[in-house]
């Protein structure tokens, strides 16, 4: 006997709850420079990974996962968006001198004493993942490991950003920068088990059945259900500080000014034979052939150019400057939810490093 069968929602990763719309444009506005530093983690983009095995289930559908934000919370269902009408955009912010990039150390960002870490989310993760183990076995699923099905991927704990710094010099010689992926990620996706899980597996992991074919109940939501809300409880966030941040991400990228030295940028790279709107596309397209390994010659060659010329046009400093004047605002108007949210976010941590002993 079954239960309705889920649809299959993808986690969203915790570099982003939403991706803009790339705006080409221009402007003439001039704004003065400062001097900063800021930060050149390797953009990817924002995996949605569904549950993943060594090898598909042999029938049945995917087990579902609600959709969340990078900590956790259920995202809210844009009316706006489904109906087609328009969702009002909060206008441009005021920013003062633009910052002048000039170094891959991190610019901090208002935000960032609320957010929850990437070792945070791993956490979580890693519990619900252990939780489920041990609910399968319970069941009487024996062959069930860490492992055998996650619902994350190498790249769901890493940081990214639309615009970073690159070093021309370095660039030219190196290439974009590589990814860095988590060690203990890395061993667990390497030792997973490379078996396809059965149809009675993936109905008591899911919860689409209601009983295993041994007789066995499976609560409601399956083993995953199950584990996910002893890990989450019913927690509710005032407001989670990285879908704001998300969102600082997406307005600064639409925003104006950055569309114009992102146009300039543009014009810059087509002088040397390269026709692409946005710098990560390009990023994105020339790594392609050699993924996280080794660069090739034709990848330097067209990564410092683009490094050039988004440094000739300030793009980094004047996105970092507009996201800070962004992130500023949405601190001032959250400050005591997003004081609230994160004490709350830490307890459910402290409570997930506990099962995981």
């Amino acid at each position: 006997m079954t239960r309705g069968k889920p649809h299959l929602f993808g986690v969203l990763s915790a570099g982003a709850v939403l991706i803009g719309v790339l705006v080409a444009g221009c402007g003439d506005e001039r704004v003065g420079e400062t001097s900063a530093k800021a930060d050149a983690t390797p953009w990817r983009p924002s995996p949605q990974p569904s549950l993943l095995s060594g090898a598909p289930p042999q029938s049945g559908p995917l087990p579902s996962s609600p959709l969340l934000t990078a900590s956790g919370s259920a995202v809210p269902e844009q009316t706006g968006l489904a109906s087609g009408t328009p969702v009002p955009q909060p206008p441009e912010p005021v920013i003062g001198p633009v910052l002048r990039i000039t170094s891959d150390e991190r610019v901090a960002l208002p935000l960032d004493p609320y957010m929850s870490s990437m070792e945070e989310l791993k956490v979580l993760a890693l519990a619900q993942q252990a939780q489920a183990v041990a609910c399968m076995r319970a069941l009487g699923f024996t062959r069930w490991v860490d492992g055998t099905v996650r619902n994350w991927d190498e790249h769901s704990f890493l940081e990214s950003d639309f615009y970073e710094y690159l070093d021309p010099e370095k660039v030219r010689a190196e290439g974009y920068p590589r990814r860095k992926f988590d060690p203990e990620l890395m061993t667990r996706i390497r030792t997973a088990p490379k078996r396809a899980a059965t149809a009675d597996e993936m109905g008591a992991f899911s919860g689409y059945a209601e009983r295993t074919e041994s007789g066995k109940t499976v609560p409601p939501g399956g083993c995953d259900g199950q584990a996910r809300a002893k890990v989450y409880g019913d927690m509710r966030l005032p407001v989670d500080a990285r879908s704001l941040s998300a969102d600082s991400e997406t307005r600064a990228r639409t925003d104006s000014r950055v569309r114009a030295a992102v146009a300039g940028w543009r014009a810059c790279v087509a002088r040397d034979g390269l026709d692409y709107s946005d710098p990560f596309l390009l990023a994105e397209h020339a790594r392609q052939p050699s993924g996280d390994g080794p660069a090739s010659d034709e990848e330097k060659r067209v990564a410092g150019i683009d490094a050039t010329c988004q440094n000739d046009v300030n793009l980094t400093g004047i996105y970092k400057t507009v996201q800070i004047a962004i992130q500023k605002i949405q601190v001032e108007e959250n400050r005591d939810k997003l004081i609230e949210s994160r004490a709350i976010f830490a307890q459910r941590v402290e409570a997930a490093r506990a099962l995981l002993k």
